[in-house]
């Protein structure tokens, strides 16, 4: 399904929490009043989704921003699956089936959620940025096995 791509996206990469996935899109919230909504897309000669369009809502009036990108502008241009051609990366479903024309591997998915938390840190207070590095940092130097800074050795 294509939440469950979305879910290797984006779950524990952007700065939403609470998140849902809901079809081909993600929300999730970003502040007290603030709301985020990101939505796979397709071109007018598109076949499969070949975009992202990011929105930050307020609760209760609506549409803050807005910002649409293609995928192959942050991952580039990729070799197809089937054959010899570059092309952008194009998320495909029928059913129950979901499969990239191309090659799409982890660090693209991070390229992906780092280009929308680009984007969406913009909305949020610097307390909440600042204590969202930190934790990344934290988690990083705990999957590195590394002791937290905040322990004395």
């Amino acid at each position: 399904m294509v939440s469950e791509e979305l879910k290797k996206m984006f779950e524990g990469r952007i700065a939403m929490q609470d998140m849902h996935y809901v079809g081909k899109a993600c929300y999730g919230r970003l502040e007290e009043n603030l709301r985020g909504k990101i939505e796979l897309g397709q071109g007018f000669l598109d076949s499969g989704y070949t975009r992202l369009t990011v929105s930050v809502l307020e609760r209760t009036n609506g549409l803050v921003d807005q910002m649409k990108f293609l995928i192959s502008d942050v991952t580039g241009l990729k070799q197809e699956t089937e054959g010899e051609r570059m092309t952008g990366p194009e998320l495909s479903s029928y059913k129950d089936s979901v499969w990239w024309n191309c090659e799409i591997d982890d660090a693209d998915y991070q390229k992906i959620a780092e280009a929308v938390n680009g984007y969406l840190s913009l909305f949020q207070s610097e307390e909440l940025v600042q204590g969202q590095k930190e934790g990344e940092s934290q988690r990083q130097n705990e999957q590195a096995g590394a002791l937290p800074g905040n322990i004395l050795t």
